[in-house]
Order: structure tokens, then C-alpha cells, then sequence
């Protein structure tokens, strides 16, 4: 068991390019108490004295067991990269299916036009009150035009990002639908249709693109990235909501934490992404890992016997340090 902190090693650790997720969960933390609470104990250990195991997983990375975890997918930053991995894992699993069976893939963004007075709580209410006309009813995705094109299911991610030039939040949706078969020439055409009806009836305007095309797996790996940082996303001005907290965290500047407290509370506790009902019983896939709740998903898996333990002071000292990721990406046998 570990006493004293070790020599750490810079590797690929998962850090943004100004501080590790350890650093900015802290940095959102302090932003958004007292109100988020399950943030502020999120990676303390459950039982306070007791050594910290340490596992490996499946593809060789380490990491630690036996810690409180919030499950939020848009306030913390560790929590979410766990969460969206597991997504996307989820979503890799359908798509591979579906082409082992001779299906298709069909990827598709939908964004919108917004006033300029409008809240990020209102722009939520109002993109998902048009993503459900979107998708309900018989003259839909879900429904018998979807059927008849030979729809089998289909995914949805929310995304945000925040314009610094404008200084507005655009959010929008990423989306996927697995076929039978071939996608049907005019499917593409449709969906940007009923898009734009979806849209008028709670009020919005039509969005810049929809870009409906055939998906292979580096297309759906963009629709359901972690919210993260600098390596996932290179718009200079159009920022995620990690890359907003990590400005507010480096400069303290209010232009910075005002947005991201703001979209923090008008997400607090809501799922970003769905798969359709039935979708994973359809392609013999389990249901349970595709309905699982971001709070299960974002529990590190103990299944397995730990490799190893550091004792509670060693790893509160990485904590306050914000070196937990870098030791874990030095961490050697």
C-alpha cells in the first residue's frame, strides 16, 4: 500500500489543457454551492479512513474504487467523461450490430434559431418540446413513416456550446437512426422537413443545418463525445461547457462563470442523451446497460479484485494537489 505520494509520470492522462478534471470539478464545485451538493463530496471516499483500492480496467487504465460519485453528466467533468464513454460504447454497440445484420446508419444534427432574449432553461424546453414533435406521432421517426422506411430506432444527444463572440448559448441536438436496410433516397429530405415544422410549432426558427448523411463509427463517435476539452473540440469561439469552466476557473472572470452557472442550473439533473424504447431488445443488446441511469454509469466498475491501495492520506494529498489523473496515468506495478 502507498503511504507517500510517488513520483508521477506526465502521460496522456485526460487533462484539458489547463487542468486536469480533477482541478475543474473542484473549480465547479466552488461555483455552484451550496446548490449542488452531491458535487462537493463527489471522489471523497465512502468509507473516510479506510485505504483507497486501486483497479485496472479491461483496456489497461487504472483508477480508483470505493469513491462518492454525483452521476452528473453537465456539472462534473470526471463524472461525465465517464457517462458519455459508456454512451458511446452503448452506440458503437448498435451500430456494428446493425451492419453485421446489413442495416444502415443515418447521423443527422438539428439545430435552431433562437430570440435574442431567450434563457438557456427556456432554449431547453423549447429544442426538446420540438425534438418530441420530431419524433411522436404516426408521421414521424418513431412512428409508421419511420417504419415504413424501415427505421429500427434511433439515438438523440443534447449538446451545448456558448458563442464567446455573442456571448449566447446555441444548444442542439446530434442524432442517429439504425435501418433494416439501405437508407431510402428522400429519407434525408423528409428529416430536414419535419425538422423545420417541429421547430414552428413551439415557436423556433429553422437551424443552419441538419446534414443528413450514411454514418461510419468516427461520425457517431462526434455525436456522442464527452463534453470535455481542447482535444475533442478546436472551435476557438464556439466553446463546450468544460472549456467555459475552465476559463472561468483559470481567469475568475464573471464573463465566464455567469454563463456556466447559468447553463449548470438549467441542467441540473437532466439526461443528455436517450435511446429509443425497444431499440436494444430489437438488436438482441441489453436493455439494461441502454437504459441505465447516469448515476450507474457513472460508478467506476469493482467487480473485479484491486490491483492495489494507497492509504486515505496519500490520496486526499493527490486530491488537494489535483493529481489524482496524473498519478493514475504514472501509476506502475
Amino acid at each position: 500500500m502507498a503511504t507517500t505520494p510517488p513520483a508521477l509520470v506526465a502521460t496522456g492522462d485526460r487533462r484539458t489543457s489547463v487542468q486536469s478534471a480533477e482541478a475543474l470539478r473542484q473549480g465547479s464545485a466552488g461555483f455552484l454551492a451550496p446548490d449542488f451538493k452531491g458535487l462537493q463530496t463527489c471522489g471523497e471516499p465512502i468509507h473516510l479512513g479506510l485505504p483507497v483500492p486501486l483497479y485496472i480496467s479491461r483496456t489497461g487504465t487504472f483508477y480508483f474504487g470505493g469513491l462518492r460519485t454525483c452521476g452528473s453528466v453537465t456539472a462534473c467533468p470526471v463524472c461525465s467523461w465517464r457517462i458519455m464513454r459508456q454512451r458511446q460504447r452503448h452506440l458503437m454497440d448498435c451500430h456494428r450490430t446493425v451492419s453485421a445484420l446489413d442495416g444502415s446508419t443515418l447521423v443527422f444534427h438539428l439545430t435552431a434559431g433562437y430570440p435574442g432574449d431567450i434563457r438557456v432553461a427556456e432554449q431547453r424546453e423549447r429544442l426538446q418540446a420540438a425534438y418530441a414533435k420530431f419524433s411522436g406521432g404516426n408521421n414521424s421517426l418513431g412512428g409508421r413513416t419511420g417504419k415504413r422506411a424501415g427505421v429500427l430506432g434511433s439515438f438523440r444527444s443534447l449538446e451545448f456550446k456558448y458563442d464567446a463572440q455573442t456571448a449566447r448559448w446555441n444548444p442542439h441536438f446530434h442524432g442517429a437512426a439504425f435501418f433494416t436496410g439501405d437508407i431510402p433516397p428522400e429519407f434525408g429530405a423528409w428529416l430536414t422537413g419535419r425538422w423545420s415544422r417541429s421547430l414552428e410549432a413551439v415557436g423556433l426558427s429553422g437551424g443552419e443545418d441538419t446534414r443528413p448523411g450514411e454514418a461510419g463509427e468516427e461520425g457517431l463517435s462526434y455525436i456522442c463525445k464527452p463534453i470535455w476539452t481542447d482535444e475533442t473540440e478546436k472551435t476557438k469561439d464556439r466553446l463546450t461547457p468544460f472549456q467555459l469552466l475552465a476559463r472561468a476557473v483559470e481567469t475568475g472572470e464573471s464573463r465566464w462563470i455567469d454563463p456556466y452557472q447559468e447553463y449548470a442550473n438549467a441542467m441540473k439533473g437532466k439526461r443528455t442523451t436517450s435511446f429509443s424504447r425497444g431499440l436494444a431488445e430489437k438488436l438482441r443488446l441489453s436493455e439494461r446497460r441502454h437504459r441505465a441511469s447516469d448515476a450507474e454509469l457513472a460508478r467506476p466498475f469493482e467487480g473485479r479484485p484491486p490491483v492495489d491501495e494507497i492509504s486515505p492520506g496519500v490520496y486526499r494529498e493527490l486530491r488537494q494537489r489535483s493529481e489524482v489523473n496524473r498519478y493514475l496515468g504514472g501509476y506502475r506495478r
